[in-house]
């Protein structure tokens, strides 16, 4: 996989997207466990045990509505397992890539600018003395245009 300026800008919102979906998949099988302990009920007429006949109530769980959650569910959480193996490795690409930056200087713009997704204002702070937000803005544009 090629990293490039669009990668590493997306680094953030991918690793935020891995944990919506880990929440989708956990709130999914809530709602699951939900349904499970859910007793419904209805009426209906019929002979009851004494052999009158009349009103009956009927209670249980909604087994058919439930088989049918689990296998949307089932389905459901395959997909977002998949995409969420796919984010996972862009998101390993771009740390492996930012380590194997040789110049001290661009990966510890790099590190703060795409990792911890600070500002360029915040990172010329944290890089410290005689640096700005456009110098260290530029020396990362030109470190990419290089590559």
């Amino acid at each position: 996989m090629e990293i490039n300026k669009d990668v590493l800008e997306q680094y953030y919102s991918t690793k935020k997207e891995i944990a919506d979906l880990e929440r989708m998949i956990e709130d999914s099988n809530k709602r699951i466990k939900r349904y499970e302990k859910q007793v419904v009920s209805d009426t209906v007429t019929g002979t009851r045990a004494d052999m009158t006949i009349g009103v009956i109530k009927v209670e249980g769980i909604a087994q058919q509505w439930i088989d049918h959650e689990h296998e949307i569910n089932s389905k459901r959480i395959d997909k977002m397992q998949n995409f969420k193996k796919k984010l996972e490795e862009l998101v390993g690409a771009v740390e492996e890539y930012i380590q194997s930056i040789r110049d001290s200087e661009i990966r510890r713009l790099a590190r703060l600018r795409y990792i911890e997704d600070l500002e360029w204002q915040q990172v010329a702070v944290r890089m410290g003395k005689g640096y700005s937000k456009d110098s260290c803005r530029m020396k990362m544009e030109r470190f990419l245009q290089k590559k």
